[in-house]
């Protein structure tokens, strides 16, 4: 069975995606109504990648160190333009 991600509709209970995702791959997020914020764990350094609902890699937000990564040294903050 592959990890994944399963993003509901809430209103109708109807699942909308299934998203693959490695099983080091941690959801950090929403990113707009169709894509996904998820830190990738497989890579060195670490990455914070958008994500569409089939698990494409849209956008890399940050390579972060391993030294530096961690729920104790990282904190993210999102906000609205």
């Amino acid at each position: 069975m592959t990890p994944s991600v399963c993003v509901w509709d809430v209103a109708t209970g109807r699942r909308e995606a299934t998203v693959p995702a490695p099983a080091t791959t941690m959801l950090i997020g929403w990113y707009n109504d169709a894509r996904l914020v998820l830190a990738d764990e497989t890579k060195d350094p670490r990455q914070m990648v958008v994500v569409d609902l089939q698990g494409k890699v849209v956008r890399v937000l940050a390579d972060i160190p391993s030294a530096e990564y961690g729920l104790t040294r990282l904190l993210m903050r999102f906000t609205a333009n």
